[in-house]
């Protein structure tokens, strides 16, 4: 962990920060602003690189990811450290609000970044409850499978990929983006609530001259809310071939 400015009141344990050797946040090969929110924050983020080393790199007073860290991100081999930084809040991107100086303001900082570097899990712990799920899509599947069935088929689909987050770093086949040669067209929905758009973003950085699309409006499903379209995007790259 880099730090920019050395926190002479910072109270905080490390300890309490267990999640910041994981680099669940899916990196792409340059800066990229992501915008991910946490509590009642907003928080602008970036993770650079693929390599089993992670740094967090942390701005100064008045510093973002981008003032403070410029030379790091450009600079350090993507292949063997995974770069991870943000605007703290109040700073940068990562506004509104204000930036409030309260007594324990870095101790906020630490807890507020401690659930930014753990949301993946968070994701699937939270989607486990099938109960959560739309009435539509609930009643569409259990017609398959039955509703004992599907909810117990479910909920070990989350704890495999919570597994997964926890002890190798998320790798499903990421080692093997670089060998796709054919023409790929990404397409991502911009408020999928299950893969966040950052994934799709590696995707695309990684597969050669792949090409990405962000869905606006679009779920996990926007290929059937927005079959049209979807299809109309599918037409028209395919036509460039």
């Amino acid at each position: 962990m880099i730090c920019n400015r050395v926190l002479h009141s910072y109270k905080f344990s490390i300890k309490t920060l267990p999640f910041v050797t994981i680099p669940i946040r899916k990196a792409s090969s340059e800066m990229i602003d992501q915008t991910t929110k946490v509590d009642k924050y907003t928080i602008n983020h970036a993770v650079v690189g693929n390599g089993k080393h992670t740094i967090l790199l942390l701005p100064g007073a008045m510093g973002t990811m981008q003032s403070d860290f410029a030379p790091q991100f450009s600079g350090l081999d993507k292949t063997k450290y995974t770069l991870v930084s943000w605007d703290p809040i109040g700073y940068g991107k990562s506004r509104p609000p204000e930036r409030e100086y309260i007594p324990d303001f870095y101790v906020n900082d630490a807890e507020v970044l401690a659930k930014l570097m753990k949301e993946d899990v968070d994701i699937y712990e939270s989607l486990k409850d099938i109960s959560k799920w739309t009435p539509q899509l609930r009643s569409k599947l259990e017609a398959v499978y039955g509703a004992e069935y599907l909810e117990r088929l479910w909920s070990n689909y989350c704890q495999y990929f919570i597994n997964l987050l926890s002890s190798q770093n998320g790798e499903v086949c990421q080692r093997f983006l670089p060998q796709v040669l054919c023409p790929t067209l990404v397409l991502h929905g911009e408020l999928d609530p299950l893969v966040p758009v950052y994934h799709g973003k590696f995707v695309a950085d990684n597969i050669p001259n792949a090409k990405f699309h962000l869905v606006e409006k679009g779920k996990h499903n926007f290929h059937i809310k927005f079959a049209d379209v979807i299809n109309s995007k599918i037409d028209q790259f395919l036509s460039e071939k």
